[in-house]
């Protein structure tokens, strides 16, 4: 049985960041990851996601100039070359993560991981299986797309972002369901390229954790563009027209017919947490892996980072909380505190957050003083 000092499970932006840190600090280090390298923020999340936007950023301001007359001619986005061109990015960030592990000499498998035990791991790939042994473990194997039971993903018309990333046309009418990070931005992208965008959230509010007055900006300029945004509402039945249509009706008995339902409602633990469960491991309420601020399980020589361990789902997050744990495996004291995580939203006006809302603020009885800077001349 071949034996390693630290066995990272999942190459994301948590995993690998975590295991080329490990190498660096001396330890033998294996990766192993099922799926691609890079996890869901190369292939399926931050990296497209930020092309689409920027691409559909491009096209309106475009489509702008030649309402104004300045650009002659109909200027009509062609989204399957952006896909294409996406695949292209995707696989050069690949082959640099790539190029990263092999300069800092960390052994990558490609496989599916399972913990066995404390200190032994089973890898499966395609009906092989090789079991390896090790002082620490590092759970980096993400989350899914949380389903709502009444509006179950069906890969044709009820999607989740990552198929919002591969759309072979553009929608005429997309509708939203959730108004947090990833449905905003993706529905404002498409709303830019010429989509009629429904916005459908059960809360009372745009961005929920955010200040309100943020959000009301927000909800004022997607509504400059003809976008609809249903607050404190909900899906309630839906019904296929046809193959490329599906009817939604809604709690504030609004119907539409639209040709995709995007349910972006954040994400829910993957179901190997389970399996950890019966090994020792603390789940959160949520059923995320409860961590320490030494990114440590309740389990010795176990530890997890990045969106396995909850909310907030971010990248430089997971990378963030990489770092520590490398670090403490080391036996080095080094600390994360989620309170120092920026949050970015690449929506129309861009937002950015750090540290909790006022309204959260208020809430824990602190003494608040609110300054607004305006920057319209």
């Amino acid at each position: 049985m071949e034996n390693y000092d630290a066995v990272v499970l999942g190459a994301g932006p948590g995993g690998y960041v975590s295991a080329i840190r490990l190498a660096q600090l001396g330890f033998r280090t294996l990766l192993v990851e099922k799926d691609e390298l890079g996890g869901e923020c190369t292939n399926y999340g931050c990296i497209p996601s930020k092309l689409l936007i920027d691409y559909s950023s491009k096209i309106f301001a475009i489509k702008e100039l030649a309402k104004e007359e300045f650009v002659n001619g109909n200027v009509e986005p062609a989204i399957l070359k952006l896909w294409n061109k996406k695949e292209k990015i995707i696989k050069r960030l690949r082959e640099g993560i790539s190029f990263l592990l092999q300069s800092n000499k960390v052994d990558y498998i490609k496989g599916e991981g399972h913990v066995l035990d404390v200190g032994k791991i089973l890898i499966t790939n395609h009906g092989s299986e090789k079991i390896v042994s090790t002082k620490n473990i590092v759970l980096a194997m993400g989350a899914k797309p949380l389903e709502l039971r009444n509006l179950p993903f069906d890969g044709r018309r009820i999607i989740s972002f990552k198929e919002a990333l591969s759309l072979q046309s553009i929608p005429r009418r997309l509708m939203v369901v959730g108004a947090g990070a990833i449905g905003l931005e993706l529905g404002t992208a498409y709303a830019k390229l010429g989509s009629e965008v429904i916005f459908v959230e059960i809360l009372d509010q745009l961005l929920p954790n955010f200040d309100r007055d943020v959000s009301t900006i927000l909800k004022r300029s997607l509504e400059t563009w003809g976008v609809k945004i249903h607050l404190g509402t909900f899906v309630e039945e839906h019904a296929y027209v046809d193959n490329n249509t599906i009817m939604v009706k809604l709690s504030n008995g609004k119907e539409y017919n639209v040709d995709y339902v995007l349910v972006a409602v954040g994400k829910s633990p993957i179901d190997e947490v389970y399996n950890l469960e019966k090994l020792g491991i603390e789940l959160t309420s949520k059923g995320f892996i409860k961590v320490d601020d030494r990114m440590r399980t309740s389990l010795d020589g176990v530890f997890a980072v990045g969106d396995i361990t909850g909310p907030p789902f971010l990248a430089h997050k997971a990378s963030a909380q990489g770092i520590v744990c490398a670090e403490n495996i080391a036996s080095h004291d080094l600390r994360f505190d989620e309170k120092f995580v920026p949050i970015g939203l690449f929506t129309d006006p861009e937002i950015a957050m750090i540290g909790i809302s006022e309204t959260e603020a208020e809430k824990k009885g602190l003494n608040v003083n609110v300054i607004k800077i305006p920057y319209m001349a």
